[in-house]
């Protein structure tokens, strides 16, 4: 009895090698008929620089600026700002605490900005 039990098993174990065998090439042409496409990757989209306001005092030996909001969105304390004089960046400002409707106050971090240039958040 154990030896037909033996040859059950050893004729099961040789249909799933040869299913196995059968089934290898047949996911290769599926893939081939149906390649496996990833998912698009979302790219990083920058938003449109949003218009703060005019500069409209430079204190150059305490390194800040004053700016005037009245056109523009507030910024938040620690937000930092792009200065832009015909369209060509000028400085980097750091907007400060200190903040009294419509008025900023930002520091310089590089450059030298101007009365009159236009700040970007």
């Amino acid at each position: 009895m154990a030896l037909r039990r033996f040859g059950a098993v050893n004729h099961f174990a040789r249909l799933l090698l040869l299913l196995a065998l059968l089934a290898l090439p047949g996911c290769m042409t599926l893939k081939k008929l149906w390649p496996f496409k990833p998912h698009p990757r979302a790219e990083r989209v920058h938003p449109e620089p949003e218009r703060v306001g005019v500069i409209v005092l430079v204190n150059e030996e305490q390194r800040f600026v004053l700016i005037d909001t009245t056109t523009g969105v507030i910024p938040t304390a620690g937000t930092a700002l792009k200065v832009l004089r015909n369209e060509a960046d000028v400085a980097v400002l750091h907007a400060g605490a200190v903040q009294r409707r419509p008025f900023v106050i930002a520091d310089f971090v590089t450059g030298q900005p101007a009365r009159g240039d236009v700040v970007f958040r």
